[in-house]
């Protein structure tokens, strides 16, 4: 369990940073074909996040980030889907690799303030899960507790002498 959630923040960063270092953030030839098929899939992405269907959006915006050579729009609506969705790594690691792009200063500042916000998020939805899970486990031992009490009891009743037959 973390305790310190700047700790997991920066372990965040870290692992992001990492990941992107690894990562080409040049741009990659992109072939006509595949411009439209990823503007089409970005578009109709785009529809389906304005629907709040979020899940449904994410394989698009996943199709439009490949299909693009990872164009800037492209990175940032999966990084947006992505939050949307609570997977706050991989949002973390896009918007990270939005910033690799060299966007505007305003874009910079909202970006590194939004990398910032998704990492106290995350620390606090890793946090609670892990006292789901804590919950989960404790609730488990209680029913194996209460199930072998029972069968002990049964056992019990069933190890005495037989009823007197009338």
């Amino acid at each position: 369990m973390v305790k310190n959630p700047t700790i997991a923040v920066l372990s965040v960063a870290l692992i992001s940073s990492l990941t992107l270092s690894a990562a080409s953030t040049e741009a990659k030839k992109v072939s006509a074909k595949d411009k439209a098929a990823a503007k089409a899939a970005f578009m109709e992405a785009k529809k389906f996040t304005k629907a709040e269907e979020d899940q449904l959006a994410l394989p698009l915006y996943r199709k439009a980030y490949e299909l693009s050579g990872h164009r800037p729009s492209a990175i940032v609506g999966l990084a947006q889907c992505e939050r949307l969705n609570q997977m706050y790594d991989a949002a973390i690691a896009h918007y990270r690799e939005y910033l690799n792009t060299k966007p505007s200063k305003s874009q910079v500042k909202r970006t590194q303030e939004t990398i910032a916000r998704l990492g106290k998020r995350h620390a606090r939805a890793k946090v609670k899960k892990e006292e789901q899970q804590a919950k989960a486990k404790a609730d488990e031992e209680r029913r194996k507790k209460e199930t072998k009490g029972l069968a002990q009891a049964i056992a019990k009743q069933m190890a005495g002498p037989p009823p007197p037959r009338i």
